[in-house]
């Protein structure tokens, strides 16, 4: 198909109509197209065996075993392996522990394929001060290559750990990577100034500025994982973007029914 039927076809969409020059709405065009076609074979190899948006499960467990239709956008937001659980501000409810987060990506290492499409987007949050730790890890996941420069999400208020030595700290960093021939048709920041949520979730992003970053990738051939989903944040925030079809996974029954709750449109 000629560059301009394609962008002929699609222009319906506001980000052929809108692009600012015909290069831009016919590589937009293209990435579109390839996501439906992407969606549609997705379709035919069957169906996310839950009816449920949310499960309660152990991601180390479920990605072994996963034989479902593959996801195109993986949100990570892992404990960061800073054993916040015995802080004593804002606890975890979960463990926190080093020992965790390793476990956590080298499962996301050694079992991508099962549930990770060929061509797909990754967000993986991580603590600075497991800064250069996670871009090793990364560095393990089959065909993905990462932005060195991180996602940043900056909060108005933040934590000062040792205000007698140190600054407050007040925001947040995520890696974000590609994989095959995944492309973004939106381009943002890499920063986002947003309140923290911190209400269903002592560790919840918060929903604008997940939609933010989505923005840049997540439309309606997408489909969304997220191996650790707390109360559901991430999951809201690729519906209001626009995202076909989102899975999270949560071990505590409690955060996995108020993320379901919150996606039936509960506060």
């Amino acid at each position: 198909m000629s560059a301009h039927l394609l962008v002929k076809d699609e222009r319906r969409d506001a980000r052929i109509d809108g692009a600012a020059t015909f290069r831009t709405a016919r590589d937009n065009a293209r990435t579109i197209k390839e996501r439906r076609e992407a969606a549609q074979i997705n379709e035919h190899m069957g169906t996310v065996p839950s009816c449920s948006p949310v499960l309660t499960a152990d991601f180390n467990l479920w990605a072994p075993t996963y034989t479902g239709p593959k996801f195109n956008v993986i949100h990570c937001d892992f404990p960061y392996g800073i054993n916040a659980q015995a802080s004593g501000v804002h606890p975890s409810y979960y463990d926190d522990s080093p020992e965790t987060f390793l476990t956590l990506c080298k499962t996301l290492a050694v079992y991508l394929d099962n549930f990770c499409a060929a061509d797909a987007h990754m967000i993986f949050w991580f603590g600075t001060s497991q800064y250069s730790q996670t871009w090793e890890n990364l560095k393990l996941l089959d065909g993905f290559q990462f932005d060195e420069v991180p996602l940043i999400w900056h909060k108005p208020t933040g934590i000062a750990p040792d205000p007698g030595r140190r600054p407050r700290r007040v925001y947040e960093t995520a890696f974000f990577g590609w994989r095959g021939n995944a492309r973004i048709t939106h381009v943002q920041d890499n920063l986002y100034a947003a309140t923290s949520a911190n209400i269903a979730h002592a560790h919840e992003k918060p929903q604008e500025m997940l939609e933010y970053f989505f923005s840049m990738f997540v439309d309606g051939g997408s489909r969304l994982l997220d191996p650790t989903c707390g109360s559901g944040s991430a999951l809201r925030a690729a519906k209001a973007a626009g995202a076909g079809t989102v899975l999270g996974l949560e071990q505590d029954e409690g955060f996995a029914e108020g993320a379901i709750y919150s996606l039936k449109g509960g506060k």
